[in-house]
C-alpha cells in the first residue's frame, strides 16, 4: 500500500469528520466531559496544605509562648519547605488543566474546516493534532483519533471492540484508556 494513498485517505476522512456538525458536537461534549472529570490530586494537595498551615500556626503559637528550641526551629523550617512544595504542586496542577468553554472548543475545531489539505504543512498539522493511530486490515482501515492532551497510542487490542461497519463512528471517553475515539472506515482494496 502506498504511503501517499494512505495519507490522502486519512486526511480526507479526518476532514469529513470535521465537516460533520454532529461529530463536532460529540467531540465538544467529550472534551467537556474530560475537563469536568474530577481532579483527585488537587483536593488532596489542598488538604495537605491546610494541614501544614495548621501545624505552622500551632508551632508559631508555641514559639510566641516562649517554646523555642533547636527542634522547633528545625520543624518550622521543614514545614515551611513542605508548604512551599505543596504550593508549587498546586500551581502546577492548575496549569496542567486549563479549562475551555464549549464555544471556544467548537470555534477551535471549526477553524480546521478551512484547512487547505493540498498544503503539506496543513496536512501535517491535521494528522498530528487529530490522528492517534491507523490499523490496516485486508478489507478495511481503522483510524483512531485523539481527544485529550497526553494521549497514548491506541493498542491493537483496544481496536478489536470498535464497530467496523461502513463509516461508523464511535466516540468513547470512559471506555478507551488511551484517550482516543474510534472511527472505522471500510476500505475496499482493488
Amino acid at each position: 500500500m502506498q504511503k501517499d494513498w494512505l495519507e490522502d485517505l486519512v486526511v480526507r476522512e479526518t476532514m469529513k469528520l470535521i465537516q460533520d456538525d454532529a461529530v463536532i458536537d460529540k467531540i465538544v461534549q467529550l472534551v467537556m466531559d474530560v475537563q469536568n472529570q474530577e481532579n483527585t490530586t488537587m483536593p488532596l494537595l489542598e488538604k495537605q496544605l491546610r494541614e501544614v498551615n495548621k501545624k505552622l500556626d500551632n508551632l508559631m503559637k508555641a514559639i510566641e509562648d516562649g517554646l523555642y528550641t533547636r527542634t522547633t526551629k528545625e520543624r518550622l523550617e521543614a514545614l515551611e519547605i513542605q508548604k512551599d512544595e505543596l504550593t508549587a504542586k498546586i500551581a502546577d496542577e492548575k496549569l496542567k488543566k486549563p479549562s475551555f468553554n464549549e464555544d471556544f472548543i467548537r470555534f477551535w475545531l471549526m477553524k480546521f474546516r478551512k484547512f487547505d489539505i493540498s498544503q503539506k504543512k496543513q496536512r501535517k498539522a491535521l494528522i498530528e493534532i487529530f490522528v492517534n493511530a491507523i490499523f490496516l486490515y485486508d478489507d478495511r482501515m481503522l483510524i483512531t483519533f485523539n481527544y485529550k492532551d497526553g494521549t497514548q497510542t491506541v493498542r491493537f487490542e483496544d481496536t478489536l471492540t470498535a464497530d467496523c461497519g461502513e463509516k461508523s463512528l464511535r466516540l468513547r471517553s470512559n471506555e478507551s484508556p488511551s484517550g482516543a475515539f474510534l472511527f472505522a472506515h471500510s476500505v475496499v482494496r482493488k
